[in-house]
């Protein structure tokens, strides 16, 4: 069945390379949630991610025919969407956004708030690790990209996106255990 969706997508992408605009706009479609969700995590902000989002769209709209195919087409638009984001934080001269503070929920477990209370502490520490790691972190961890897929997209050798990533880990394990446990 994979199969059968990859060879309709490569279809899609040979069409749209041609000018069928119905073609470009059911692959953005089709992959427009995965665009906005790698982005909702990076810039933890859901305004910032839709115009990231709609910019990273717009961009590979006007490049479908420099696709050459080589990767997946899904990361080639987390490549784009990666480079819309950096050039979004150079223009908003890192701001820094920050996200509301959910109400808690007075029904939950004590152990569903301590778990509450980690993803916090993960999410604020992985908000302190700086572009392009906390980025190659989250297409690892939350999107399943492989190394080689991740050595592609961030022009780097997949040694180095494996070094990147267990010292981001280290930094996440510092930052959210209590002082008096020890880091293996």
């Amino acid at each position: 069945m994979r199969e059968e969706g990859e060879l309709h997508e490569q279809q899609l992408i040979e069409r749209a390379r041609r000018g069928d605009s119905i073609a470009m706009s059911q692959l953005m479609r089709d992959n427009y949630a995965l665009v906005y969700g790698y982005l909702l995590k990076v810039t933890r902000d859901q305004e910032t991610a839709k115009d990231v989002t709609q910019e990273a769209m717009t961009r590979a709209l006007i490049a479908i025919r420099k696709f050459r195919g080589e990767s997946k087409f899904s990361s080639w638009l987390i490549q784009i969407a990666y480079h819309a984001y950096l050039d979004e934080l150079r223009k908003w001269n890192k701001r820094t956004v920050h996200l509301e503070e959910e109400p808690a929920d007075k029904g939950l477990t004590e152990e569903e708030v301590i778990r509450n209370e980690q993803m916090n502490q993960i999410q604020s520490a992985l908000a302190e690790i700086p572009e392009p790691d906390r980025s190659i972190f989250i297409l690892k961890h939350e999107q399943g990209y492989t190394y080689k897929e991740l050595a592609i997209l961030f022009h780097l050798k997949e040694g180095t996106i494996r070094s990147k990533l267990h010292y981001t880990i280290k930094k996440i394990q510092r930052k959210v255990r209590k002082p008096d446990e020890e880091l293996y």
